[in-house]
């Protein structure tokens, strides 16, 4: 019993951190866009 839920958390906690292991491994740096409005700041 114990073992079989034991398997399903780590089942589960794989299927929630794929999604998020998938974001960092695919992030790309944000381009800089020149605002012209901040002249004035």
């Amino acid at each position: 019993m114990f073992t079989f839920l034991n398997a399903s958390f780590l089942v589960g906690l794989l299927a929630v951190s794929l999604p998020f292991l998938i974001h960092l491994f695919n992030r790309q740096r944000a381009r800089t866009i020149p605002f012209s409005t901040l002249v004035f700041l």
